[in-house]
């Protein structure tokens, strides 16, 4: 609810009352916010033993465990289905992941994080910065610190110009399919070996 006060927040979350609420938004609601409440929900309520990056998955909810490092992307998009698409690939997929809503995020992801990325998708249309100005950035980092990670631009539109095209490693078009994600992110990680 937008516009809740505390006497109807406790009514929803009275397990004996009409409506028995498992958790309780506020809106306007971020992003994160709503993914730490579906992990708590997930989990059993139960607090997360370890702290976790933005969008990695928890340690709790993973199936999998390996001894060796798993690949981490960078998804930047806009659109949170996409987003929610892409990541939940990634997860399917045993990857790790950050997750950026916006070009300005991606970069500062980007900036943090830029040692251990393996690959990096970003959509062409974003608020603050467009896929083609954030990829350019990198690219200069990614000079200046002597490191290789492929990027690659997320596009709805039938024909990207081909000026653009040639910034970026390669384009996947949307929608996505997972069958799609996969073989181009698997195609990349046998590359690197």
């Amino acid at each position: 609810s937008g516009n809740a006060i505390d006497k109807e927040i406790n009514e929803c979350l009275d397990p004996k009352g009409k409506i028995r609420a498992d958790a309780f938004l506020t809106k306007p609601c971020g992003y994160q916010t709503l993914a730490d409440k579906i992990r708590k929900l997930e989990i059993g309520n139960y607090e997360l033993n370890q702290p976790t990056v933005e969008g990695t998955r928890s340690p709790l909810i993973s199936t999998q465990i390996s001894s060796r490092r798993r690949p981490k992307m960078l998804f930047a998009d806009d659109d949170f289905f996409n987003l929610d698409i892409l990541t939940e690939y990634a997860q399917k997929m045993n990857l790790d992941y950050l997750a950026a809503r916006d070009g300005e995020e991606a970069l500062h992801i980007f900036e943090n994080h830029h040692q251990a990325l393996d690959m990096i998708l970003l959509d062409y249309n974003m608020p603050m910065m467009s896929g083609p100005e954030v990829c350019d950035k990198i690219k200069v980092k990614l000079k200046a610190i002597g490191k290789k990670c492929p990027i690659f631009l997320l596009s709805g539109m039938n024909k990207v110009d081909s000026e653009i095209a040639m910034r970026f490693d390669g384009i996947i078009s949307k929608p996505l399919t997972f069958n799609k994600l996969e073989k181009v992110i698997l195609n990349h990680l046998q590359c690197k070996k």
